[in-house]
């Protein structure tokens, strides 16, 4: 039992009323990536947890006049599908790609981020540098704090325990101004940061607009795009350094009022060493970060002098999220949930009108994904959602996470525990058309909601006809389905079918219904010791219902946030190219050669 009671206020004063009867004895959740980590580790136990997600007003990024709003359940998801934040807050869109894996940036919100103030959390760098703030409300009122004086320490914040966080605010960048994000981590995904940098520039030329400069004429160009302009104002923040983030004033300062020569930016990096004293911990030593610190500032330097700053940028991020609510046509990817709904008369939707969006999607899965209805009581006991297709009750189940509900309540053990701490996938399944981590999500979270598990994936392949009359393509019924005269099965009923079913009616190429995906997997031999496979499956079925014809990178990304301990990932890319091609499975020669192969044959 992780806690003991579970609200679920379904209006911002009925929160913070809640906040203040709690006297500081529960915490807020949200996203729930940092908080049930903590609650697993015994990192500020509580009884009671307080869900603001059904504050749908909160859920938004705006873009008004000069300045950009991230409301309090913002993800870093919608951070990065926001023109706004990628085109005025590049370096929040690039931390914002950083965090995690894809599973936790569908959940995990930039609000939650912020609060939890580690040192090593991406998104406070580069907000800190944009001059950002934040905006704390109450029951008895609102205050405003600038996001440099948030923090009082490790892990500290000025936060009373009766306030949550509304909104954050930043200044969009101007024309003259051009910025960037850092990341080094031990590895490409799923890692804390050794160290992350963010840099801001002012420069005194208004000539200098943000765009995408072409970036193998300006590495080949002996020529600084910036080189005879002049810097006015230079932030940079740096993390991993100090108990809280930091600034390099030394090497800010040295920048102002010079043009942004190869010279200069060495130096700078060689100045911003002397800002800072890390400590040696189990990820680098103090001297490592110190190294890497001064040519990680240098090189940052350099990218922004030939406007490469946003190189990298994928030019469709994968993010495992659509509108399971929208039928697939030939040829097509599904909508996702960052995807602009198109207008009447043909034209891109604005981002005011792409928050409506947010906001409709997020108010229709309360009702439109179950066919219940959400309690006038915002205490929570009961948790009635529908998984793959089926109504299910689930009493009692509210302390747990959602993974340890479905295998221990609704009896299915498809989804594997392998971490409990958000880190390997095994327990990957689908929320509300969202890939999640399920040890990471409150169980209640699914009341009034649509969960598909592993048991579940055969019925949401797009190859069956679609009924118009239902609005839907019809769902298969798992074996372990209603009995025969109609009764549902109990729960035990369930479990013992489950236990025999969970793992071998999803891969045998017997079953009479299976996902093309999961073909492919047996095709390709991809499914090895069979732990990893179901995160593995629900991870990259997402991806090929985000995009019909994914790229050996998309698929990748896709896939970073799941760890297969055979060290099988060759089979298992084969198997997603295979499926995605609808076709045998590829040999060597035919498949595509990942970085590491072609380097070797070259």
């Amino acid at each position: 039992m992780l806690w003991q009671h579970y609200y679920q206020p379904s209006s911002l004063d009925q929160a913070l009323q809640l906040l203040q009867q709690q006297a500081g004895s529960a915490r807020i959740v949200a996203g729930g990536t940092d908080v049930l980590v903590e609650l697993q580790r015994g990192v500020k136990p509580t009884t009671t947890l307080i869900d603001i997600t059904r504050l749908h007003e909160l859920k938004y990024v705006r873009h008004a006049g000069e300045m950009i709003q991230i409301g309090g359940l913002a993800t870093h998801n919608d951070v990065i599908a926001s023109d706004a934040c990628v085109q005025y807050a590049l370096p929040l869109a690039q931390a914002c790609w950083e965090v995690g894996a894809p599973q936790i940036r569908t959940r995990a919100t930039i609000a939650g981020n912020l609060i939890t103030a580690s040192p090593a959390n991406d998104t406070i760098t580069p907000l800190m540098a944009l001059g950002a703030e934040v905006v704390l409300l109450s029951a008895a009122g609102e205050r405003i704090v600038p996001l440099r004086d948030f923090y009082s320490g490790f892990r500290k914040t000025v936060m009373q325990p009766d306030e949550l966080l509304r909104e954050i605010r930043l200044p969009a960048l101007q024309d003259n101004q051009r910025g960037l994000f850092i990341k080094l981590g031990l590895r490409r995904a799923q890692a804390i940061s050794v160290i992350d940098l963010a840099i801001v520039l002012t420069f005194d030329s208004a000539d200098c607009k943000l765009q995408i400069a072409n970036s193998e004429a300006a590495a080949a160009s002996p020529i600084y795009n910036l080189q005879s302009t002049i810097i006015t104002e230079a932030r940079i923040t740096l993390g991993c350094l100090a108990p809280t983030i930091v600034r390099a004033p030394t090497a800010e300062a040295y920048l102002r009022g010079k043009p942004l020569t190869p010279a200069l930016c060495a130096e700078a990096g060689r100045l911003a060493c002397t800002d800072v004293a890390p400590i040696d911990d189990v990820r680098g030593s103090a001297g490592y970060r110190l190294a890497t610190l001064a040519n990680l500032v240098a090189e940052g330097l350099r990218r922004i002098a030939v406007g490469r700053e946003r190189a990298g940028w994928p030019a469709q991020p994968v993010l495992l999220e659509t509108d399971p609510s929208t039928p697939l046509r030939a040829g097509e990817r599904r909508t996702t949930t960052d995807d602009r709904r198109p207008t009447t008369d043909g034209r891109r939707p604005t981002e005011d009108e792409r928050n409506a969006n947010l906001l409709e999607r997020s108010s229709e899965s309360d009702s439109s994904a179950s066919p219940f209805v959400l309690r006038p009581s915002s205490l929570v006991e009961t948790i009635e959602t529908t998984i793959n297709g089926q109504p299910y009750t689930l009493a009692g189940a509210h302390t747990k996470s959602l993974l340890d509900a479905l295998r221990e309540d609704a009896g299915l053990t498809g989804s594997k525990e392998g971490c409990a701490e958000g880190e390997c996938g095994a327990c990957t399944v689908w929320l509300n058309g969202q890939a999640v981590m399920a040890c990471l999500v409150p169980a209640p979270q699914a009341h009034a909601a649509a969960v598909t598990t592993i048991e579940g994936l055969a019925a949401t392949t797009d190859d069956r006809p679609f009924d118009a009359a239902q609005g839907r393509r019809p769902t298969l019924r798992r074996r372990s389905g209603p009995a025969t005269d109609d009764r549902r099965p109990t729960a035990d009923q369930t479990r013992r079918q489950g236990d025999k079913e969970s793992d071998s009616s999803v891969l045998s190429p017997q079953s009479s219904a299976l996902h093309p995906l999961q073909q492919a997997f047996i095709a390709n031999a991809a499914v090895q010791c069979g732990y990893c496979i179901p995160g593995m499956l629900m991870a990259g079925a997402k991806l090929l219902d985000e995009r019909t014809h994914p790229s050996l990178d998309q698929i990748q990304t896709a896939l970073s946030g799941n760890i297969c301990r055979c060290t099988g990932y060759r089979k298992i890319l084969d198997a997603v190219l295979a499926a995605a091609r609808d076709e045998r499975p590829a040999t060597r020669d035919e498949r595509p050669k990942t970085k590491d192969e072609s380097i070797v044959e070259q």
